[in-house]
């Protein structure tokens, strides 16, 4: 984590100070803000439950290659990720 820190904070040093995705000349008004920001915050809330949910489901599976492949101590699912 800390190489990534440091590359972020270097970069700009050695490219210069440069915009990667373009300028962004479109702006929201605080009421459009204030709409937008718990609608993104409940979808995105609502999306990292079910992530969440499908995760530890995948930790009780009757899938048989998984099911066994979690029984091995060195070849579980974790270790791969």
């Amino acid at each position: 984590m800390a190489a990534v820190l440091i590359a972020s904070m270097a970069s700009p040093g050695l490219a210069g100070d440069y915009v990667y995705f373009g300028e962004m000349r479109q702006t929201l008004s605080a009421s459009q803000g204030l709409f937008v920001l718990p609608v993104a915050g409940l979808i995105g809330g609502v999306a990292g439950g079910c992530f969440s949910r499908l995760m530890l489901s995948a930790g009780r599976t009757p899938f048989r290659p998984v099911a066994r492949l979690r029984s091995r101590r060195f070849c579980s699912p974790g270790y791969a990720a």
